[in-house]
């Protein structure tokens, strides 16, 4: 089965269905926004706003190959070679760790502390050292 054309709201249909096989519908949206987001620059209101926009064969091989990628259980931040972390956009590879959530609460339960402290420079210095990609 093949995307029925290169209309861009057509690739998003095709291929998450495609990634239901693996992840939930909900989820399959997402990520699929994220890679359009990311690979082309159209936000969801962008696609709600323009239902005609169209891809070109190289941008419908990249979401092809990326949606590859996924079912084979790639990060979709390695995909995309971007995470987020607290109000940092990071550039990520498979040499690096994608930071988790519960590593960004850690550090903003340790910076809320350190607003009640006289420490602030002894404990940022700490943080650095224990999170050097921040």
């Amino acid at each position: 089965m093949k995307v029925s054309s290169n209309k861009l709201s057509d690739n998003i249909q095709f291929y998450t269905q495609k990634l239901q096989s693996v992840f939930d519908g909900s989820e399959s949206r997402t990520l699929i926004h994220i890679l359009v987001e990311s690979f082309f620059g159209f936000s969801k209101v962008d696609l709600i706003s323009n239902d005609e926009i169209r891809l070109s064969e190289s941008e419908m091989l990249k979401m092809h190959f990326a949606v590859k990628d996924l079912l084979n259980n790639k990060p979709v931040q390695y995909i995309t070679g971007e995470a987020f972390f607290a109000d940092l956009k990071l550039s990520v590879d498979e040499s690096v760790l994608i930071p988790r959530p519960e590593t960004e609460e850690l550090v903003e339960l340790i910076l809320n502390d350190l607003k009640s402290s006289n420490l602030d420079v002894l404990i940022l210095e700490l943080v650095v050292a224990v999170f050097p990609f921040l």
